[in-house]
């Protein structure tokens, strides 16, 4: 099976026709990715320097940082390992870490 997809150019005098792809029978299902995680740390005592032990076994793209009043707090977050982050503040207070 053929695709074919119409590009008008902005300007141009004539219509161009481009083909796109040849579409071919499709192929077996791939095995299942893993598994999206999340984590919530909870910081209990006020620090500049907080140690999160996540397990996730990878590193988590999302990290958000709400300080015991509730305000969204921005760190330098540094990944460790696959199973654990750090993440430094300009000042010591609690809160929690969610990871995603």
């Amino acid at each position: 099976m053929s695709v074919t997809r119409t590009a008008i150019v902005s300007g141009a005098k004539k219509k161009t026709v481009v083909k796109v792809a040849n579409v071919g029978p499709t192929g077996p299902t791939g095995p299942a990715g893993v598994s999206g995680g999340n984590y919530t740390h909870i910081q209990s005592a006020p620090s500049t320097t907080w140690t999160v032990v996540h397990n996730l076994g990878y590193h988590p793209g999302g990290v958000s940082v709400i300080d015991s009043a509730g305000t969204k707090v921005y760190g330098d977050v540094t990944h460790t390992s696959v199973n654990q982050l750090v993440i430094n503040f300009s000042a010591g207070f609690s809160g929690k870490a969610y990871l995603s």
